[in-house]
């Protein structure tokens, strides 16, 4: 007939008690004449309980806390009363794995004597106001010592893993008597955990006083730390953690009072009700942030069979979205009312059936009417070209989502898996570096043909996925040579260039410092350092066809252009070199091309990049092996300064095409072409107005030349060059 209930300060013995709401109610409900004493510590013991467990279902933890769930739908956020800070809900329920970790000392429990225990009726007082005025119950006592709870929330980066990472969270958080195991399995778990997973960890204590330093955060190694010395911290420093709350029934005063009525009893009413309030926050936050991404662009609408619509289904537009919301919100406000109405009369939800419903809907079947979405996958970053051997054009991008998006725009070679026009998710759902674009390659011998696509990932780890010939993308994979190190940006050289099935990558590491490694016949190289400078933005590399040296050019953390060279037939670099050029803009864009010059000069390496003072561009030359002296050549730009996107191409012995997007959006190009005489000075033109908003992508799959570029809005926009100049801007 007792239960526990989170102590608070305001609570007292003899005080009435709602079990469902957790409110005290009337002083001195019961007349208290006598206590027992139960001393749970003995020659220095404690009554100490473990549990290291999985959770999937919020109710876990309340139940855990011996919170009601009217408490958590009446007063929002969890704190449990301790020390600590509030529970993320939100952060619960999306994570792919939670764990609970629990430590609870019970150093001596203080219970009244049932038998001397009296009901204390208030004179007057009409049986209709019962619950109102005494609860359902009384505090009985108290237990004392300290409770300690920690949440352990992941969300998964590659979800192929989530067996192997499930199993790693056993290893590192269980705590306890029976936790004892090798500290190199365990220590191999957390860093498989840290690697692996976003964690959000939540600590909730009460007694034991300070059970770690302010100062340190809390990580796997603190909470589990903190667990196992909890204990004897509680045996210094104990305080109450829960009152014992006891039904009046219990006490044989109440029948002798009160014999023609009973107490109100709460006992089905407290699952029902909090059974679907959080699932209908979760979805009115979800919505909300649905909403601003299609206000922004960033996400849109999937279109759907009118057919397979539900025919009560919220419409697929901002007014729909808005419909939604504002009906999760009032399901919220009836649910809420619902609580109200139970604390007065909890049989309530014994009425309710098909002929009576419940006043809200089961969110299981309310979120099939809202219009399915998805995000636009070129709001983010810069979509990267892939051309495959056999003819066609294909894109990988970040998306608004942080996944990688894949799109075919012309599918008609052999290799081509996904059809023309959609975006297509590839991302295995691996959040990718905000600040890193893919990097695309191709490599191929007699009988294969291999497309690999680069990413650096949230966790600031390298992956890789890739497809040979016509079989299907594999999943996104740590790239094995890099998988101890952390990166920002990668960059990729492929076989197309080097005239095989060799691939030369670069990635600049979370330090700064510059990585090398290749593959050739399917097997990668030892990662190499590239010295100890460092660098920032994303690097290039170019082979230079007239030596076969492959240079890679990238920016350091002193804003200078610098490049590095390793020679044909070698696999020894050399030192790092800066550019004679001006220093570079800090947001580091730039472009480096070959060009196969033709006439005195046999071969050609241009870099552009824009100045940090004037924000002009600025050219540097290596001519037959040989970089010019000073400081680079300024290319004006119609009086407009270019904001930060270069792209450049050679096409051919004496022809180069370069292209910017300046200053207020517009796509512009110049060209250098020895044999009519332009350079890149005089040959300016605007192509496009845009505004846009990416480093154009220029290619040149067949014949003709295409430029693409992200607008304003996140779209991928398509210009062509025909007979007739270039054509309009059109949405691909």
């Amino acid at each position: 007939m007792s239960s526990l209930a989170p102590f608070k300060n305001s609570m007292r013995l003899g005080m009435g008690f709602n079990s469902y709401t957790q409110n005290v109610c009337v002083d001195d409900a019961v007349i208290i004449t006598s206590t027992v004493t139960i001393e749970e510590k003995q020659n220095g013991s404690q009554n100490v309980t473990y549990v290291s467990d999985f959770i999937d279902k919020f109710s876990d933890i309340t139940d855990s806390m011996n919170i009601s769930g009217s408490v958590e739908i009446k007063y929002g956020p969890i704190a449990g009363g301790g020390k600590g800070s509030y529970l993320d809900v939100d952060k619960f329920k999306e994570s792919d794995i939670n764990f609970m970790i629990k430590v609870d000392v019970v150093n001596q429990t203080i219970e009244t004597d049932k038998r001397t225990t009296k009901f204390n009726r208030i004179p007057n007082s009409k049986p209709a106001n019962f619950n109102a005025v005494y609860g359902d119950s009384f505090i009985s006592g108290w237990q004392e010592g300290g409770v300690f709870h920690g949440i352990v929330s992941m969300k998964v980066l590659d979800k192929s893993k989530l067996t192997e990472i499930k199993a790693d969270a056993h290893v590192a958080l269980e705590v306890g008597a029976g936790s004892v195991k090798a500290n190199a399995a365990v220590e191999l778990a957390k860093s498989n955990l840290t690697k692996n997973t976003e964690i959000t960890i939540w600590v909730n204590w009460s007694g034991g006083g300070q059970i770690k330093k302010e100062e340190e955060l809390w990580t796997i190694d603190s909470l589990t730390a903190a667990a196992a010395r909890f204990p004897a911290l509680v045996a210094k420093t104990p305080q109450y953690t829960h009152a014992i709350v006891t039904k009046y029934t219990a006490l044989r005063s109440f029948h002798v009072t009160f014999g023609d009525i009973s107490p109100l009893s709460y006992e089905n009413a407290a699952a029902f009700t909090n059974l679907f309030f959080v699932e209908y926050r979760q979805l009115f936050k979800e919505l909300t942030r649905v909403l601003e991404g299609v206000s922004h662009e960033k996400i849109e609408f999937v279109p759907t069979d009118a057919a397979r619509r539900l025919p009560d289904a919220f419409e697929a537009s901002m007014e729909g979205l808005l419909e939604a919301r504002s009906d999760a919100f009032a399901q919220m406000n009836a649910i809420n009312t619902l609580v109200d109405q139970i604390e007065m009369n909890p049989a309530i939800v014994k009425t309710f059936n098909k002929k009576n419903p419940a006043p809200y809907v089961d969110p299981v079947h309310w979120k099939l009417r809202i219009p399915k979405t998805r995000p636009v996958a070129t709001s983010q970053g810069k979509p990267v070209p892939i051309l495959p051997l056999k003819g066609g054009l294909e894109f990988f991008a970040r998306g608004a989502d942080g996944g990688l998006w894949h799109k075919a725009v012309v599918a008609d070679h052999e290799s081509a898996t996904e059809g023309p026009g959609m975006w297509n998710y590839h991302g295995d759902s691996i959040l990718l570096n905000s600040a890193c674009d893919p990097a695309c390659a191709i490599s191929a011998t007699e009988d294969k043909i291999q497309l690999d696509v680069f990413v650096v990932g949230a966790d600031s780890k390298l992956y890789e996925k890739h497809q040979a010939n016509n079989d299907q993308w594999t999943s996104l994979n740590l790239l094995e040579p890099a998988k101890d190190l952390y990166f920002t940006s990668v960059a990729v050289l492929d076989g197309q260039d080097r005239g095989g099935d060799r691939l030369d990558l670069c990635a600049i590491g979370v330090t700064g410092k510059m990585y090398w490694v290749s593959r050739q016949a399917g097997k990668w190289s030892m990662m190499q350092q590239l010295g100890d400078a460092r660098f920032i933005g994303t690097p290039t590399m170019v082979l230079n066809r007239g030596n076969a040296s492959l240079n890679i050019f990238a920016v350091t953390t002193e804003y200078d252009m610098a490049f590095n060279l390793l020679p044909s037939g070698t696999e020894s670099w050399r030192t790092w070199s800066v550019l004679p050029a001006t220093w570079v803009r800090p947001d580091t864009y730039f472009a480096a091309v070959w060009a196969q010059a033709g006439g005195d000069f046999t071969t050609q390496l241009d870099v552009f990049t824009i100045g940090s003072g004037e924000g002009s561009l600025w050219e540097s030359q290596c001519v037959n092996d040989q970089w010019r002296d000073g400081t680079g050549s300024h290319l004006s730009l119609n009086k407009s300064q270019a904001r930060s996107s270069i792209a450049a191409i050679s096409l051919g012995p004496g022809r180069e095409e370069l292209f910017v997007v300046a200053e207020k959006g517009a796509l512009y190009q110049s060209t250098w072409n020895r044999d009519a005489g332009t350079s890149f000075e005089n040959s300016w033109k605007k192509i496009a107005d845009g505004p846009f908003r990416s480093t154009p992508v220029v290619v040149k799959p067949g014949n003709h030349l295409e430029a693409y570029v992200v607008d304003a809005s996140g779209k991928l926009v398509q210009l062509v060059l025909t007979e007739d100049g270039w054509g309009s801007a059109n949405r691909v």
